[in-house]
């Protein structure tokens, strides 16, 4: 098997994120979300989703009568999102740690460990700045992030994926190396692509860096950041976290 190294390879993994995630209950979790909004916020009518990607989230807050603004760094995820033609959305390109837009929101979310993606300090605190500023009075920041305890009890492992549609079939390789001193995850993804029409293959790589939280570590930056904590609890069971929670929501509301 001859593999071709891909010459565009962060275009290529965004026309292929849907593909990649197309077992993602968006639905359901866009779902336990809204529960959250009404149990705290039963009258928020706007949404800014910090890392809208492809839309998917933003299509179910739509369908359940809220007006969102996505923010979103890559180009490519906001051009498929658009062509989505999602209702009461738009999707601005910028950074979720420096994002500035004229207007404020009742809620405030940042879901599948988006979060997560800020490694530094200065920027965990600037995106809570952002979103404090970006928040009506007593609104909500919701979001989900890898979780300290479990990450270390745990331990990420090599995981692999196979899906396809009717042009391609993709296998992913995730390698984890864990770096003890700054609370983060590197995470190597090799991607090989089959083409179905012409049988050729094409591979790909993308590294990411995870970082993960705890509990103080959140509500240190969202007192810094005028937010209060309301609650966290693992994500869409609403259990207790534990060591064996990877991923945490927490909730957290805009001082008056």
């Amino acid at each position: 098997m001859k593999v071709k190294p891909s010459s565009n390879a962060f275009q290529l993994y965004n026309t292929y994120y849907d593909l990649l995630y197309q077992d993602k209950d968006y639905l359901k979790e866009g779902q336990y979300v809204y529960s959250l909004i009404r149990e705290f916020s039963p009258g928020a009518r706007s949404i800014v989703e910090l890392g809208s990607g492809t839309g998917n989230y933003s299509a179910v807050f739509s369908d359940l009568g809220f007006k969102v603004t996505g923010i979103e760094k890559s180009q490519p995820m906001i051009d498929v999102a658009n062509a989505k033609g999602i209702r009461d959305f738009h999707s601005l390109q910028g950074d979720i740690a420096e994002f500035n837009v004229e207007e404020n929101f009742d809620i405030a979310t940042s879901l599948f460990h988006v979060i997560s993606y800020l490694t530094e300090n200065q920027q965990v605190l600037s995106c809570f700045r952002q979103v404090s500023k970006h928040l009506n009075a007593g609104g909500l920041f919701i979001f989900d992030v890898w979780y300290t305890p479990a990450v270390y009890s745990q331990v990420p492992e090599t995981r692999y994926k196979a899906v396809e549609n009717e042009e391609v079939h993709i296998t992913r390789i995730a390698r984890p190396k864990i770096n003890f001193d700054a609370n983060t995850v590197d995470l190597e993804y090799r991607l090989i692509l089959q083409h179905k029409s012409n049988n050729a293959y094409e591979a790909m790589e993308e590294f990411h860096c995870m970082r993960h939280f705890s509990t103080p570590e959140i509500k240190m930056f969202a007192e810094l950041a005028g937010l209060t904590l309301l609650r966290s609890e693992e994500f869409l069971t609403a259990k207790q976290p534990g060591s064996n929670t990877w991923g945490v929501c927490y909730i957290l509301q805009k001082n008056a």
